[in-house]
């Protein structure tokens, strides 16, 4: 069952101080298994926490590092957090624990989301550079990424809801946590990116790309009467 092992240790504690408080010199304290498994998990959840934060921070910086705007590398990164971010805050909502199976998926999830941003950001650059339009980009990169992306979610999310049959839970919620997240990660990467590369995140892209380029095109015309 979803045991929460931090009330059941509490009221051991509490129920034994109840009846040992008269008996002078006399001191309890709580062992075996239950508390044990309570610290570990304790331990490894705010653990994954941490290191869930620091890839998002390490993820955003890279991004802007290879987009040479820090505009760019933040809206990117938004799409990386944004299926961890509604999927663990609808399961919150509707009073579903966040339990170490649970955190387990966002670094998968995470992972996941960004291999295919950088894809389809990949292909609207090498597009924008051959100087086609933003919405022309968008289609191109969407042309050539979408069918792998969606045969790979679809495979990955259909071998992971097996797991759902398992009976220890923490495995089985991590089979369609894990779903659910790649779900919610191909649709934000499928209708999200591509509406914010033909908006704001593609403008500041194509502005990147156009100056990247500048110096290369007044070389070349400067070049031309001396061939000439």
């Amino acid at each position: 069952a979803d045991l929460d092992y931090a009330v059941l240790s509490q009221d051991l504690t509490r129920i034994l101080d109840e009846r040992t408080q008269n008996a002078p010199g006399l001191w309890f304290s709580v062992t075996g298994t239950v508390p044990v498994f309570y610290r570990a998990q304790t331990a490894l959840l705010e653990s994954l926490i941490r290191s869930l934060a620091l890839a998002f921070a390490l993820i955003a910086i890279a991004l802007m590092f290879l987009l040479r705007s820090i505009r760019a590398g933040l809206l990117s990164s938004v799409i990386g957090m944004l299926p961890i971010t509604l999927v663990f805050g609808v399961m919150s909502w509707f009073g579903q624990a966040l339990d170490i199976g649970t955190m387990l998926t966002g670094s998968v999830a995470i992972g996941i989301a960004v291999d295919d941003m950088l894809h389809l950001i990949t292909w609207f650059r090498l597009a924008i550079r051959q100087g086609k339009t933003r919405e022309q980009s968008v289609i191109q990169a969407l042309q050539h990424c979408g069918p792998a992306m969606t045969q790979a979610t679809l495979l990955i999310a259909l071998g992971l809801l097996l797991l759902c049959a398992a009976e220890l839970l923490l495995i089985s919620r991590f089979g369609w946590v894990m779903a659910t997240l790649l779900g919610a990660a191909w649709l934000s990467s499928v209708v999200l990116l591509p509406a914010l590369l033909a908006g704001r995140l593609g403008r500041i892209i194509e502005d990147v790309e156009f100056r990247s380029q500048a110096p290369k095109n007044l070389v070349e015309h400067h070049d031309d009467p001396i061939e000439s």
